[in-house]
C-alpha cells in the first residue's frame, strides 16, 4: 500500500492514470475506457478487472472518502450494476488529489487508507469513522506522548458504512495483540406488511404486526 496515504498500490495507479489524463478535480471528466487504458499501460491490469476498483473507487456508499468523481452510472446501494466503461466518465476527486499529493511528498501524509479500508474487496482492513481519525491526530500533535490505548479509545470500533455492527470486547481493542473482530449484520423493519416470508441472505425472516418498528440481527 501507499507509504503517505495508505491507499492500495493498484488504486494509486488509477489515481495517477486519472492525473496524467489531465482528469483533476477542477477539470473535465475523461472516459473510463480512456483511464483503463492507462492503467493497463502502466500495470498490466485488463479493463474488465481494473473498471471494478474504479467504481468502488467512485461509490460513496462503498468508500467514507470516495477519491474518484463518476459521471454517469455507477450502480446503486442495491443491486443495479454500473453501465459498461465504454458508457461513463471519470476524474479525481479532492479526496483522491490529496492522496496524490501526500505520495508525491508535496503534501503532509494523510490516513484516508485507515479511514476506507479495503473490507469492501474481502480485505483485512475494516474502515474507521472520518472525524474520529481527524480528532486522534489532533491528539496526537498536541501530546506526542498520547499512548496507543487512548488513541484506539478516541477512534473507537470499525465504521462500516452498510450499518454492520462490529464485535468485540474493548479490552481487546487496545491490548495491541491480534484479536478476531465479528460483525454483526442488521437491518430496520419501520413498516413491513404482513405476508408471505421475506428472504434476506441466508435466513429467513417472517412477517408479522410484531416486527413493525423492530431491529433485527441476522
Amino acid at each position: 500500500m501507499g507509504e503517505r496515504s495508505g491507499i492500495g498500490l493498484v488504486e494509486l495507479s488509477m489515481l495517477e492514470a486519472l492525473d496524467s489524463l489531465g482528469a483533476r478535480a477542477d477539470r473535465r471528466p475523461r472516459r473510463s475506457v480512456r483511464v483503463l487504458q492507462a492503467v493497463d499501460t502502466q500495470i498490466g491490469l485488463a479493463p474488465g478487472y481494473a473498471y471494478q476498483l474504479l467504481v468502488d473507487l467512485a461509490q460513496p456508499w462503498t468508500l467514507a472518502l470516495p477519491l474518484v468523481d463518476g459521471v454517469g452510472n455507477f450502480g446503486s446501494r442495491g443491486n443495479d450494476p454500473p453501465a459498461n466503461y465504454r458508457y461513463t466518465e471519470t476524474r479525481l476527486s479532492r479526496a483522491g488529489e490529496v492522496a496524490l499529493a501526500a505520495e508525491r511528498g508535496t503534501l503532509a501524509p494523510v490516513p484516508i487508507g485507515l479511514i476506507n479500508g479495503n473490507t469492501h474487496r474481502e480485505g483485512l482492513r475494516p474502515p474507521f469513522a472520518p472525524d474520529r481519525v481527524i480528532k486522534a491526530l489532533r491528539q496526537v500533535i498536541r501530546h506526542p506522548r498520547v499512548s496507543d490505548g487512548e488513541l484506539t479509545e478516541i477512534i473507537g470500533p470499525p465504521d462500516f458504512l452498510t450499518g454492520c455492527l462490529p464485535q468485540a470486547r474493548t479490552g481487546a481493542r487496545s491490548s495491541s495483540r491480534t484479536r478476531r473482530l465479528i460483525s454483526a449484520p442488521t437491518m430496520s423493519c419501520p413498516e413491513l406488511p404482513s405476508g408471505p416470508a421475506i428472504i434476506i441472505g441466508p435466513g429467513i425472516i417472517r412477517s408479522s404486526a410484531r416486527m413493525r418498528g423492530s431491529r433485527w440481527r441476522m
